[in-house]
Formats: C-alpha cells, structure tokens, sequence
C-alpha cells in the first residue's frame, strides 16, 4: 500500500501546482521488471509526474544530502525504506579534499543497490534521474535555466546488469523525457520505446543512446 499512498499525494500536489500533459504511457511494459530513465527538472513535480504516469507499483530512486546528518534525515531515510524507496547521497556531497568519501554515504550507495535490485526482481518499476540534480531545486543546482541537462552517469545500467547477474532478469529501460513552461507550471511528459541490455553491451555505448532519446524527447533540451 505505501506507493499507492504516495501516488496520491503526489498526484494531488501536482494538480494544485501545475498542468501535466503525458505521451507514450503504453510504451512502459504492464509486467516485470523496469526502469526508468528520466531527465530531471524540478526536486518534486518531476517524481509526482512520473508516478501519477505509471501504473504499476513504483519506487524512486532519491537523495538525502539536502539534509544535514542527524535525526531528521534518519526519519527520512526510515521513510524512504517504508516505501521501498532507495535513497543515496550523492558523490559531491561527501567527498573532502582528501578524496576520502564518508563512510555513511558509501553505507548508503551500497543498501541503495542492494534495494534497487530487490525492487526490480520483485517486478515493479524503478525511477533513476541518472544526472543527479534537478534544474529547480529549493537547495540550489548545479544547473542554469530550464533547459541544461547534465551528462547521465551509468549507475543504473550497472544496477541493471546486476539484477541480470543474480536473478537471469532483463530489466526494460525506458526513456523518459520532460519539457517545462514557467508560469503557472506547463509540464510535458513523453516515455519512449523501451530498451533492454545485454551482457554484451557496452554500458558506455547505451548511456549515451538513452541520454540522447531522453534528450530528444525533452525537445527543447541543449
């Protein structure tokens, strides 16, 4: 029941807040495993969007570092494990000029992975916003504007390639592409045709195939 709750707290943000428009949902496969790809514009209405789009059991992958180590970011992430929600810090975050990372954050990257592959064999839906950061974020971005998009990192072809190592399951990727309009909030949605890997594949090859179809399907993206 958790993701049904959160569905409906999402979806009913989202209509106070914006108007959304969704192309292409019945190219998200109805069963087994799958994973989203999305681009990432606003910290929330981008996962409130996705949810209210898919149909099925739903888990995204989210941050803690917007908040600082103690007892509330333990209540979320106590949270984030209710709702089978894997939740990381990102690498930023957490690495000094030493080079050291923290061994929280490594703690938590590692029971994310953990959780990611258990929410897939388990067949429903994992949401990854593989550029880390959103454009709009009440915490600051590394992003300028609404349409900078940063380079996609590999790790959830990695969480892929896992699942297939330890299960026999392909995970389906699918693309997932948002274009925004300021003023009251215009939000486009569009999936694309779903993609599945490989042991043969090079992970570095199909990152850069979804980056581009998530680009492209972003449309005014740069």
């Amino acid at each position: 029941m958790p993701w049904r709750s959160m569905r409906l707290v999402f979806t009913r943000l989202l209509r106070r807040k914006a108007d959304l428009s969704i192309e292409g949902q019945d190219r998200i496969p109805r069963h087994g495993p799958v994973i989203v790809a999305a681009r990432h514009v606003h910290h929330a209405f981008d996962g409130a969007a996705l949810l209210q789009a898919i149909g099925r059991p739903t888990s995204l992958v989210v941050t803690l570092d917007w908040l600082p180590p103690g007892r509330r970011r333990e209540v979320l992430a106590m949270l984030c494990r209710a709702a089978r929600w894997p939740a990381v810090i990102r690498s930023e975050q957490f690495a000094p000029a030493s080079g050291k990372r923290d061994p929280e954050a490594v703690r938590r990257l590692r029971t994310a992975i953990d959780e990611s592959v258990g929410v897939l064999d388990d067949g429903r839906v994992l949401v990854v916003f593989p550029e880390g950061y959103p454009n709009v974020d009440p915490n600051g971005s590394p992003k300028e504007g609404l349409d900078e998009m940063l380079p996609f990192r590999e790790g959830y072809l990695h969480i892929a390639a896992r699942l297939q190592r330890q299960t026999g399951k392909a995970a389906a990727i699918v693309p997932a592409g948002f274009a925004y309009q300021r003023g009251p909030w215009r939000i486009r949605l569009t999936f694309g045709e779903p993609v599945t890997i490989t042991a043969d594949d090079e992970v570095a090859a199909v990152n850069r195939t979804i980056e581009a179809e998530v680009r492209r399907l972003s449309g005014h993206a740069r």
